[in-house]
């Protein structure tokens, strides 16, 4: 008996199905793990933190100074070059035991530096753009008279910075640590939304990457 066109159609379709049947899924493909170096990492704060006083951002240097040098001893201003060979122009100031507790230097930047602190022009409007010392340092990065950045010791800070806040995989290379902590408004709201650190070393990070 023949059979149909028809027929001929649905017996192949199903010897087709029960060989076939449904197509296998592609398995996704192997991640392999990926080690980068860097030397600084950064993350966006879960929650905006304050920007702190300024501690002398946006004030006049030459006011701070002259306040200060009323009650101290100046010596003979100083002639010399600086780095880029630039003629600069340095005071030193004295209590009365002959110790030096202020500086001013007119170089590249005019800069005053009261016993540890340093206030610097850097632009050259007459307003503190920095303050720097030991400790934690501001900046005034758009020179508006606000602190936009501020930089800290980080072996000074309390809680200590902890890696994990920059995701997962991360360590130090060697015997380095964390050398600073950096917080950052970009925004220029008067709030910090960007961290940063920064290592004596390098991070290591782990990421895994697909084939």
């Amino acid at each position: 008996m023949k059979l149909s066109m028809v027929g001929v159609a649905l017996v192949l379709g199903s010897f087709a199905l029960a060989c076939g049947g449904e197509p296998e899924e592609e398995a996704p493909p192997a991640a392999r793990e990926v080690t980068q170096l860097t030397t600084r990492l950064d993350r966006q704060l879960p929650a905006p933190v304050a920007v702190p006083d300024g501690r002398g951002i946006g004030q006049e240097l030459e006011a701070m100074f002259e306040e200060r040098a009323a009650t101290l001893t100046a010596s003979e201003p100083l002639a010399n070059l600086g780095a880029n060979g630039k003629k600069c122009l340095v005071r030193r100031f004295v209590d009365e035991t002959g110790a030096e507790v202020m500086r001013r230097e007119r170089c590249e930047h005019d800069t005053l530096k009261i016993g540890q602190v340093t206030y610097e022009d850097e632009n050259g409007d007459g307003k503190i753009d920095a303050v720097v010392d030991a400790n934690v340092s501001m900046y005034d990065d758009n020179h508006d008279g606000k602190v936009d950045r501020v930089v800290e010791e980080a072996a000074r800070l309390s809680p200590p910075v902890s890696l994990a806040e920059f995701g997962e995989g991360v360590s130090i290379v060697g015997n380095g640590r964390i050398a600073e902590r950096i917080r950052e408004d970009k925004d220029r709201d008067g709030r910090f939304e960007q961290e940063s650190v920064t290592a004596t070393t390098s991070f290591r990070r782990v990421v895994r990457q697909p084939e």
